[in-house]
């Protein structure tokens, strides 16, 4: 029953989510223009569905782009007015391709597992750790200090949650928006058009997109060296994209260590749901 309800409300947050949050930010549909054909076609070859591509109302505050949504017909793509005004088309190509990369790579999806795996873990291990201090005698203290044991529990598996938030969920999303990066150059190493059987990354098309990186850190004031929890460094990012455009076929080796960490991620998700639903029977 747990597992449902958090499965539930998780879909129906990806579902509902996206059309709201565009509302709220007021993003409307982007007009007619030659960068909204070209990047259509983008999308169209690299086989991404969405609803529509809005611009972001931001004021002029922030240049960037984002994507919302889980599945194709409730995915909205953001692209902002200072992203529109400032950058280059073939930088805001490149920017595009990030973007389109989360989706072509299913990094949200993941990562929704991921933290409901997370999520899974956490209880459990919470479960076991408070069984082990009551085993020794020492429940009492965190019961008096809480109030019940089912607060003291709770906190357990807050604190795990914030460690497994800490450790994994910042190193697959940094891992992510590293092969979305390498997704944006690959975009911009193919200009006339992408060939899906070419995965190759051009030293032109990844000094594109390190270049569309160092705009975006210019335009939304932010140093190259800020480490960032999701992302981490603009610097760190463009170097990685850099060396890797001189190795062969560094897309497709990306893929590689990207697959086997949403294997593991998938995992984690069966064997915690395995574990959940076993520990309910044996307590009920």
């Amino acid at each position: 029953l747990y597992l449902g309800a958090m499965l539930g409300v998780v879909l129906g947050v990806f579902l509902v989510a996206p059309r709201m949050l565009v509302w709220i930010a007021g993003a409307k549909r982007m007009g007619d223009t030659p960068i909204r054909r070209e990047l259509e076609a983008l999308a169209a070859e690299l086989g991404v569905r969405y609803r529509t591509i809005r611009i972001w109302p931001s004021g002029g505050a922030v240049a960037n782009a984002a994507v919302m949504g889980l599945v194709g017909r409730f995915r909205y793509i953001l692209v902002s007015d200072s992203l529109l005004r400032q950058f280059t088309p073939p930088q805001i190509r490149a920017v595009f391709g990030h973007e389109l990369g989360h989706v072509r790579q299913h990094h949200i999806l993941h990562l929704t597992l991921c933290m409901i795996s997370m999520s899974l873990w956490a209880t459990l291990g919470a479960a076991g750790l408070w069984a082990g201090l009551v085993r020794v005698g020492a429940s009492d203290a965190l019961v008096a200090s809480f109030g019940s044991a089912a607060e003291a529990e709770g906190v357990l598996m807050l604190g795990l949650m914030v460690l497994l938030l800490l450790v994994v969920l910042g190193r697959v999303s940094r891992l992510f928006e590293r092969q979305a990066d390498m997704e944006g150059a690959y975009c911009a190493s193919h200009p006339d058009g992408v060939d899906l059987s070419d995965d190759s990354i051009t030293d032109c098309g990844a000094q594109g997109f390190a270049d569309a990186l160092e705009h975006l850190a210019w335009a939304n004031a932010i140093p190259l060296d800020r480490h960032e929890f999701r992302h981490g460094s603009l610097g760190s990012r463009i170097d990685y994209l850099i060396s890797q455009s001189r190795t062969e076929h560094s897309l497709t080796k990306l893929s590689r260590q990207v697959r086997l960490v949403k294997r593991l991620i998938a995992l984690a998700l069966v064997v915690g749901a395995g574990l959940m639903i076993w520990m309910w029977r044996v307590s009920g």
